[in-house]
């Protein structure tokens, strides 16, 4: 007998930065192989720069305007912060501070030198804002509610002024806005759900929503919000058997902390809170091959790490043949916040293998097939 059952298509895009352009360059691609498949999606759900994505792709946007956005704006979007002190006064303290910790040790004089990126976010976020609501028009101050499309996107509440569903009270928290029920967060402009959920720590600063006060980067708890997203759709009353997902990465990063960094001048004891945090990439030699590590390597491991679970669990929620995941290599790193012609060209050119038509990746090439058979225009 046919399967004439309904079937649920969750769209779900993880966080990364500046490397969502990765995933709007992979929705392109699909929009070019299969245009009406979009249009099938029942749920967009994103984290972050993917929580950005699917805001605008339930308010009505077209994957090659998201390919606009992300190689032609970040200039705009990464405004420096003007926490860093750019007067006389401040550049004659940071000196004498640099001064006094010089006389401390080599490693008080590494940690002097980068104090203020230790204290101060890199980016102010006013810089995002204007580019989102320029990009979204006036859908920018829609409420999710009034969208036609659903919706999820996540962030991580600083303090909550009320018990919340899980019975917790005053401590922060994870908080989803959606519009898949009815519930008070529908009530949420897409501008303030998009300045929340890319609020990342240390790039930029917490957002302060009107209703539920200051918010961080939902990456801290679901970077790759698939699993969150299938369980939010089956607490709504769809079967498990029904739901079908594609979840879309922003590539598979060459992120890692080498033997060569972590054992180096200082050793493992002096791993404590400033190597976390090292404002500064590191590039090394591990085994005769290079090694890199992020700069605020704790921000990308935590990030990193929850996406690669999330797809674990995801994969296994759903039933076999139900779920699909794009993961494109990149050999080349990308910060998260690497708007430079060469990072673009970099990502720019590992899709483009990646979706190559006459050798592509076996994996684009299995999700392809899965769109046309599940989906077919």
């Amino acid at each position: 007998m046919a399967d004439t059952a309904p079937r649920y298509l969750i769209i779900s895009c993880d966080g990364g930065g500046i490397r969502g352009l990765i995933t709007a360059l992979l929705l392109d691609r699909i929009d070019c192989n299969a245009s009406s498949f979009l249009q099938q999606a029942n749920l967009f759900a994103g984290t972050s720069t993917g929580g950005i994505i699917a805001l605008a792709l339930a308010s009505g946007l077209t994957p090659t305007q998201l390919v606009t956005l992300y190689s032609q704006d970040g200039a705009q979007i990464f405004t420096p912060s003007p926490c860093f002190g750019s007067s006389d006064a401040a550049a004659k303290a940071r000196e004498a501070v640099a001064a006094s910790a010089a006389s401390l040790g080599s490693i008080w004089t590494d940690i002097w030198q980068y104090i203020e990126d230790l204290i101060c976010v890199k980016y102010d976020n006013s810089g995002l804002k204007s580019v989102i609501n320029t990009t979204l028009g006036s859908k920018a101050s829609a409420t999710l509610g009034s969208l036609n499309r659903k919706v999820l996107v996540t962030t991580f509440q600083l303090y909550k002024s009320q018990t919340d569903s899980w019975g917790q009270a005053k401590a922060w928290g994870p908080l989803v806005f959606h519009n898949i029920a009815n519930n008070p967060t529908a009530n949420t402009r897409v501008i303030d759900a998009a300045m929340s959920t890319s609020a990342a720590p240390t790039y930029f600063p917490p957002y302060n929503h009107p209703t539920f006060g200051y918010c961080a980067d939902g990456g801290v708890v679901a970077n790759n919000p698939a699993a969150l997203a299938a369980s939010m759709l089956i607490e709504s009353g769809v079967q498990r058997e029904q739901i079908w997902m594609l979840s879309l990465s922003t590539g598979d990063t060459v992120n890692s902390y080498p033997p060569a960094l972590v054992s180096g001048t200082y050793g493992p004891s002096y791993y404590g809170p400033f190597f976390w945090l090292f404002p500064v990439a590191q590039t090394s030699t591990q085994n005769g091959t290079p090694a890199y590590t992020p700069s605020m390597p704790l921000t990308s491991a935590v990030f990193d790490g929850v996406s690669d679970i999330n797809d674990y669990v995801s994969s296994k929620i759903l039933p076999q043949g139900q779920y699909m995941r794009a993961n494109v290599p990149l050999n080349t790193p990308v910060a998260l916040d690497d708007y430079s012609p060469g990072a673009i060209k970099a990502m720019t050119d590992a899709v483009n293998t990646y979706t190559n038509p006459t050798n592509p990746n076996p994996q684009w090439l299995n999700i392809i097939k899965w769109i046309k058979s599940n989906f077919p225009s």
